[in-house]
């Protein structure tokens, strides 16, 4: 079905118009048809979503018995693209995954308070030998480009001021997980993994503790571990700038 046969199928009132204010939940995406609901000013539940009119590359689909037969992968361009046309509002915090737009979970003043304190450690540490980047976009390949809680890039005068820094750039990531562990463990560390990001520190605030995955070699980390509160974590490219895993927790 057309996507301009489903929008009078929603006038006629034969379907639902998606509710509000819930945008998209945790894994969903945005299809192209989706695009244009939310430029109305609807908003799609990963059960309403609409098909696309149009054929789709077959390497940019796949299946699902959850949601029917089609599922669109978006480029980073494309992606890129709804945000300069205006489909996600200012405070929408989402990210590209794989390929899907994917909704990030709220901020909750625990997750934020240790987001600051890893940056004041890494800035005290580093100083000018790296930037430290908050919350802000890296680009992955051509289907994703998250946005860690903390990143600590190789130094450049423009400060990446023409495009995002890609794992290449990238000296550590930081992800500060409490709702989204189990999603930043299965998704996340290993999409940093298959584009040679060094070193991902996952501060899991519900254990209290920092795991580090590093090494990666043919898109795995081949070295996990769960240092104490007294051992060292390492920089590479900056061994000699050292800090523990105790001092990117807050005790109390």
């Amino acid at each position: 079905m057309s996507i301009q046969r489903e929008m009078r199928s929603v006038e006629k009132g034969n379907r639902s118009p998606p509710r509000s204010p819930e945008r998209i939940g945790l894994g969903s995406v945005y299809s192209p048809a989706a695009a244009l609901c939310l430029a109305h000013g609807w908003v799609l539940s990963l059960a309403e979503r609409i098909r696309p009119s149009f054929p789709v590359p077959e390497q940019t689909m796949s299946t699902s018995a959850n949601i029917g037969p089609w599922r669109r992968r978006f480029t980073v361009e494309e992606y890129n693209h709804l945000a300069e046309q205006g489909f996600f509002d200012e405070d929408d915090r989402v990210e590209l995954i794989h390929g899907e737009i994917v909704k990030m979970t709220p901020i909750g003043t625990e997750h934020a308070s240790h987001v600051d304190k890893v940056v004041a450690k890494l800035r005290e540490i580093t100083s000018t030998r790296a930037i430290v980047r908050v919350q802000s976009p890296i680009q992955l390949g051509t289907f994703s480009e998250p946005e860690p809680d903390v990143s600590l890039l190789k130094p450049r005068d423009d400060f990446y001021r023409h495009a995002h820094p890609t794992g290449e750039d990238v000296l550590l990531v930081v992800e500060v997980a409490d709702t989204s562990l189990e999603y930043d463990r299965e998704h996340k560390i290993p999409l940093y993994a298959e584009h040679g990001v060094p070193v991902v520190w996952l501060v899991d605030l519900r254990a209290r503790r920092v795991e580090s995955f590093e090494r990666p070699i043919d898109g795995e980390y081949t070295l996990h571990r769960k240092p104490t509160a007294t051992d060292t974590l390492v920089v590479p490219d900056l061994e000699e700038l050292t800090i523990t895993a105790g001092e990117l927790l807050i005790s109390g």
